[in-house]
């Protein structure tokens, strides 16, 4: 069955999803009263373990790229924050990038050598911090960046929770370092930074962790220092209203009357968007709640890739599909959602998360994890390096696409490991004033974590979502709790539960987009399963998006690769660069009338083990008339989608086959439809 939707009806109906307290429901005050609840609570770096394909793709980022960089990157291993000599920028923010994605990676695996790594950094970094309580190499930092330290704090606070025996260094750390942060941004000396003021909402959530875990003698310390990032940061909620928002694609818009740059930048977009819901924990002024849904609406909407990242190729870009979406702006985008998910409860943030984890992230990816894309298209049939390429992109070189260490520029190279990791690391969370847990975000994993004072609670999931529609939980509780188990919401019936043999009597998701299971004392098992449909996505120019489940999928074009030698001295063999190419024609038009579904059912055996993302390897297919039609090309890549009325078929109809669009990399996504 195929089921006709766009995002466009997801985002017409988000602002209904209000945050409604009760004094039974989920969104009970937690923890301490002068922040805002959460409503599922992120539990602590450790208590979620990766299983089944997830940590497959885990264990490939530590035996690929992401777990040798300090082996041979000098970004990493000759970096300025550990004494050496080397970074990409003044900003000073490739160490700490890549120590807040290797810190849940390394305790998310257990890997001796990984977390060897992420202490020495640690231990260096602390032991350097100067008396007045700065972080960093800089020895001169009234005019210095605070941006560089942002990252670095994410990473302390995930190792704190990791590790007890770093937790009082760490916290004494932060606390002198925030106590000198706070001077300066009552003194102004900090620098008048694009890239801080946009992205302060960061450094809010490490204040936060602060004040709700080791708040000390002086807890509203912490609000008055996220008053003052509030104030000196970017004016997000502003950005985001009638007057301000730039709707049209930017690059129709005259340079003078575009936004200031940091409003504009695609990965400031995906780091800002969360702002307003850093800001309403502590501010109280619940508009700002219905700014953060219009800031996620308008950002998918107008400048949304239908993989779930945001289009922009260094600048955001509208929504053309020869646009393409940063490596680094995926995984923000990706931690983001989840954060807003944890903290607002609205349902579509979650299926935005699965959208970009599942789609956007894998494809900016080589299968093994050695390398990958600075800039991923929708409508890619080739990635490689070539000078037709120049000008296509508002900021990116003619090997933004291609696949290597560091493709057009380092910052993705450091900054992708935190994507699979962090996804990880917040599949469970905590509900319910801490007297339940929750599957937020669906992929397989396992936690075990004391609720409700002494009841330990144990939940594993076996499951190969997004590529089967089953999921099974085995369950073991000192005592009986409650299970919140999230239901997607391209899920059109109620799903179906069975708890320890027995259907579950109401399976229809509540305002959160969660099932309630009260689940008994004992051993437990609990099957479910999901009906997912096909589906198509409106996009841009008339084309369409087909969707099955939380996947997009693309035209298989065949797909063939060469390699080429590593572009950082130094590399071994496994960090070639790699190039792919299209066999099959690229100019087609579909009927979507024809789209037809096959792939694992419930109750089959999926095989999503090792390489899943790799060419070819998923089961999941979907077929679909198609004919060539005329469609220029335009600086080395897809013009534009054909508008309505120049769709002719050149040739004789035929069958095509889309797959996962994570497992191409040559591939077309945003199609135009048969005329």
């Amino acid at each position: 069955m195929v089921g006709i939707s766009s995002f466009r009806g997801l985002l017409a109906l988000a602002p209904c999803l209000m945050l409604t307290p009760s004094a039974a429901g989920l969104s009970q005050r937690q923890d301490n009263t002068a922040l805002k609840p959460w409503t599922f609570v992120p539990l602590p770096l450790g208590s979620v373990q990766p299983a089944g394909w997830v940590k497959d793709q885990m264990q490939l980022m530590a035996d690929g790229l992401a777990g040798h960089e300090m082996d041979f990157f000098p970004v990493v291993q000759d970096n300025r924050w550990i004494g050496g000599s080397t970074d990409y920028s003044d900003l000073n923010e490739g160490l700490p990038y890549w120590f807040n994605g290797l810190v849940p990676l390394a305790y998310g695996l257990n890997d001796t050598t990984l977390i060897s790594q992420v202490q020495k950094v640690a231990d260096y970094v602390l032991d350097h911090q100067d008396d007045k309580g700065w972080l960093g190499p800089e020895t001169t930092y009234n005019s210095a960046t605070l941006w560089g330290r942002f990252p670095m704090v994410l990473g302390f606070i995930q190792m704190a929770e990791a590790d007890p025996s770093y937790t009082d260094k760490i916290v004494t750390a932060l606390q002198k370092f925030t106590s000198l942060m706070d001077g300066m941004l009552t003194d102004g000396q900090s620098a008048d930074e694009e890239w801080g003021r946009a992205r302060y909402a960061d450094m809010t959530r490490v204040l936060q962790w602060l004040y709700e875990n080791h708040a000390g003698d002086n807890p509203s310390g912490y609000i008055g220092t996220m008053q003052k990032l509030q104030t000196w940061g970017l004016d997000w909620t502003n950005f985001y209203t009638q007057s301000q928002y730039p709707f049209a694609d930017l690059n129709t818009i005259p340079d003078a009357s575009l936004p200031f740059y940091g409003y504009i930048h695609a990965v400031n977009v995906a780091q800002g968007l969360k702002t307003m819901a850093t800001n309403w924990r502590f501010a109280s002024d619940d508009s700002l709640l219905d700014s953060q849904r219009t800031a996620v609406n308008w950002t998918m909407l107008y400048h949304g890739s239908p993989s779930g990242s945001v289009l922009g190729d260094e600048r955001m870009a509208g929504l053309g599909p020869q646009h393409g979406s940063e490596t680094c702006t995926t995984v923000e985008t990706m931690q983001t959602l989840t954060y807003l998910y944890q903290v607002m409860g609205d349902a579509s943030f979650s299926d935005r998360a699965e959208l970009a984890a599942y789609n956007a992230l894998p494809a900016a990816l080589t299968p093994d994890a050695w390398a990958h894309n600075y800039i991923s298209l929708p409508n890619e049939p080739w990635a490689s390096e070539a000078p037709e390429h120049d000008g296509l992109w508002y900021n990116v070189g003619t090997d933004g696409v291609k696949f290597a260490t560091e493709p057009n520029y380092p910052c993705c190279a450091v900054n992708h490991p935190q994507g699979w990791p962090k996804l990880s690391s917040a599949v469970f969370s905590r509900a319910e004033n801490n007297l339940g847990l929750a599957h937020t975000v669906l992929a397989p994993g396992s936690v075990t974590y004391t609720i409700a004072d002494s009841n330990t609670v144990s939940i594993e999931c076996d499951t190969a979502y997004p590529f089967s529609p089953d999921l099974s939980y085995k369950i073991s509780a000192d005592a009986p709790f409650t299970f919140y188990v999230r239901v997607p919401t391209w899920q059109t019936d109620a799903p179906k539960m069975v708890l320890n043999g027995a259907a579950v009597d109401n399976t229809t998701p509540d305002e959160h987009g969660v099932v309630w299971i009260d689940v008994p004392k004992g051993d437990s098992t609990l099957a479910y399963t999901l009906t997912p449909e096909v589906r198509v996505e409106s996009r841009a120019n008339d084309s369409v998006a087909i969707h099955h489940g939380a996947l997009l999928y693309a035209v298989d074009l065949g797909q063939t690769s060469n390699t080429g030698a590593p572009d950082v001295d130094g590399a071994p063999a496994q960090a070639d660069s790699v190039f792919y190419n299209n066999t099959m024609p690229w100019n087609l038009a579909i009927d979507t009338g024809s789209l037809k579904y096959t792939g694992p059912g419930s109750g089959d055996a999926v095989n999503v083990s090792g390489k899943v993302w790799d060419y070819q390897a998923l089961p999941n297919t979907i077929t679909a008339d198609a004919c060539e039609i005329g469609w220029p090309i335009s600086h080395g890549f897809p013009a534009p989608v054909p508008l309505k009325g120049s769709r002719t078929c050149t040739g004789d109809k035929k069958t095509v086959t889309l797959r996962p669009y994570g497992g191409l990399r040559a591939r077309m996504a945003e199609l135009p439809t048969m005329e």
